[in-house]
């Protein structure tokens, strides 16, 4: 095999994206906290501001964040009676960068406390794995894995991780029912902003109301960037192995080792 080589930055930020490649991160400005509140219109022409608008009426205001947060408990509930589950996923990534949307498809396991695997199959075979404590990010076709320790006050902060349990819907997030033209089978949208600094705007959810699963998350930085992720076969499955949240470099792959996120100690 050969000798690991340094990389700036650290693998774990791919985390905020919910599983982007690193060859299209490359491509977008690092993530950065920002404050609750701040408008920054996003870079597709059809998407709404990400802030909620300041003329709605206090009273409305208020119920429609009670029915979010009823709709969310709901979610949470779900979730938290799924230890495991699979599922496939179509992203779409659109890049105010680069002035294009970057897709990929693939399939998903999800598993508590804080493990993940990302199979993709489109645009390039590539495996985005995490133990809850360490990702490695694999490319066959480069011949070479990304791997670096996670943070923990990361792992709070992404924004998919209410789906192996690192964080909640219900918590840290002022949520809010957008006035949206779905159609019932889409579901029940929910914007969530969050209350502290965060390495993202607003997060959107799509609620299928029959099973309170999330069939659609979508992102949106500080950057103009949108990260949209539709998930369908939503399935529990049996608690996978835990090498199968582990990833042993093949021969010959060429290992790129990250510095070690903060507050994780270098093994």
């Amino acid at each position: 095999m050969r000798q690991p080589t340094s990389a700036p930055g650290s693998v774990a930020s791919v985390l905020l994206v919910g599983g982007l490649a690193f060859s299209q991160l490359a491509a977008v400005p690092p993530a950065r906290a920002c404050s609750p509140g701040r408008v920054i219109q996003v870079a597709a022409a059809d998407t709404p501001a990400v802030a909620p608008s300041a003329t709605a009426p206090a009273a409305e205001k208020a119920e429609t964040s009670a029915n979010a947060k009823k709709i969310l408990a709901k979610v949470q509930a779900r979730y938290a009676k799924m230890q495991a589950f699979h599922a496939r996923f179509h992203q779409e990534m659109s890049s105010s960068t680069l002035g294009q949307s970057m897709p990929g498809d693939g399939e998903c396991w999800f598993a508590k406390p804080g493990k993940m695997r990302w199979s993709y199959d489109k645009p390039e075979k590539q495996l985005l794995i995490s133990d809850g404590a360490h990702i490695w990010f694999y490319q066959s076709e480069r011949e070479q894995v990304q791997t670096s320790a996670i943070d923990p006050e990361i792992a709070k902060q992404i924004p998919t991780g209410f789906l192996n349990g690192t964080s909640s819907l219900t918590e840290g997030y002022v949520a809010e029912l957008p006035k949206l033209d779905l159609p019932p089978k889409e579901g029940i949208a929910v914007d969530l902003t969050p209350q502290h600094a965060a390495p993202f705007q607003k997060l959107r959810v799509i609620v299928e109301p029959s099973t309170n699963l999330v069939t659609d998350i979508t992102i949106f930085d500080p950057f103009g960037n949108v990260n949209r992720l539709s998930f369908t076969e939503i399935q529990p499955v049996e608690m996978p192995k835990p090498d199968f949240f582990e990833f042993k470099p093949p021969e010959g792959v060429r290992v790129i080792e990250a510095p070690t996120a903060p507050g994780v100690p270098a093994p």
